[in-house]
């Protein structure tokens, strides 16, 4: 801009531009930060039944430093949660338990 003869202060407003954005430098994540992500990412897949707490027990044991919350975190954007119990079997009412339904009971 300073090349045409125009400040920053003039051309931002006429671009309806703040300062701060023309200003702006993107931040990409560290190759740390990509490593403790993959990892866990990989420690997700390969055990599908741990919850978060004990994946960032893993992750800490590979000596990486990584928060609770930031498993949490990297789970649900990867979109890994744990999967529901399977059903458990529920009995029926009392005359069920001993194999006289109560239906039988109706025309008497």
């Amino acid at each position: 801009m300073a090349r045409e003869g125009c400040s920053q202060g003039q051309v931002c407003p006429f671009l309806r531009l703040n300062r701060s954005t023309y200003r702006y430098r993107a931040k990409f994540p560290s190759l740390q930060k990509q490593l403790v992500e993959q990892s866990i990412v990989d420690l997700s897949r390969e055990h599908p039944e741990l919850g978060a707490d004990k994946i960032g027990r893993l992750v800490r044991r590979e000596r990486r430093r990584v928060s609770s919350a930031r498993v949490r975190e990297v789970r649900r954007e990867e979109g890994l949660t744990v999967p529901p119990p399977g059903a458990i079997p529920r009995r029926g009412p009392i005359g069920d338990m001993f194999g006289v339904g109560t239906s039988s009971m109706i025309g008497r």
